[in-house]
């Protein structure tokens, strides 16, 4: 079912961009989020695209409003021309108003139910927005923002000096060198390996995807152990 939001929210972003852009090329045309979201409401009744309604609308909103602040940029000077989206692995959507089962300690998505979290939600309200993705390596990922307190440790007056480089992960006034872990470097040849495996699959074929797979959770795995703390 997420694969299938996955690909609608891609394919609204995809053809609201082509109109957007050809009402702009031939008529100086600047339409907008709300125009397209009006068009849409009747795709949902168009024979044969009666699938967008299966797809939650906030969903389909979010993204035409991410659209929206990408074109706003692009006119700003503050960023390119928005790009479509290709078909890989993975996507992004975006829930608003997830309703009282944040309250519950659970995240309840609408027209999927209740998602089981591997980690506990923190005590505070509900928050505006709440972006749930799949990486490349099939894994699925819930962000979201919000205010906490934070309760300050005691000073002890003591200072130290901190220079990062890259023999060393860190060097202090102190003397003490903390080496750097290195985990792209132990993993190369690995990942080298994989990568010639990939190039001798065929184009389009199911083990290609599978190659592909493997190689994004080995980059994964590189990804977690260098957020992990480091511990001399």
């Amino acid at each position: 079912m997420l694969d299938r939001w996955f690909g609608a929210s891609r394919w609204l972003w995809n053809t609201a961009r082509a109109i957007r852009s050809e009402g702009y090329r031939h008529c100086g045309l600047r339409l907008s989020g709300t125009d397209i979201s009006r068009w849409l409401t009747q795709w949902k009744c168009t024979p044969g695209q009666e699938w967008l309604r299966e797809i939650p609308a906030t969903c389909l909103t979010q993204s035409l409003r991410d659209q929206d602040r990408a074109f706003s940029n692009f006119f700003a000077k503050r960023a390119r021309y928005p790009r479509s989206k290709p078909r890989i692995t993975g996507g992004a959507l975006r829930f608003q108003s997830l309703g009282t089962g944040w309250s519950t300690g659970s995240l309840k998505v609408p027209k999927l139910g209740v998602l089981r979290l591997a980690e506990n939600l923190p005590d505070i309200e509900e928050p505006d927005m709440v972006s749930l993705r799949q990486d490349a390596a099939g894994r699925y990922f819930v962000s979201f923002c919000a205010e906490i307190e934070v309760a300050m440790r005691p000073q002890t007056g003591r200072r130290i000096g901190v220079d990062l480089g890259l023999t060393h992960l860190a060097t202090l006034s102190s003397g003490e060198k903390i080496p750097a872990p290195k985990h792209y470097a132990k993993r190369l040849r690995y990942l080298k390996q994989q990568q010639r495996c990939l190039s001798r699959r065929q184009p389009g074929s199911n083990r290609r995807g599978r190659q592909k797979i493997r190689i994004a959770r080995a980059h994964a795995r590189v990804a977690q152990q260098r957020n992990m703390p480091c511990t001399s």
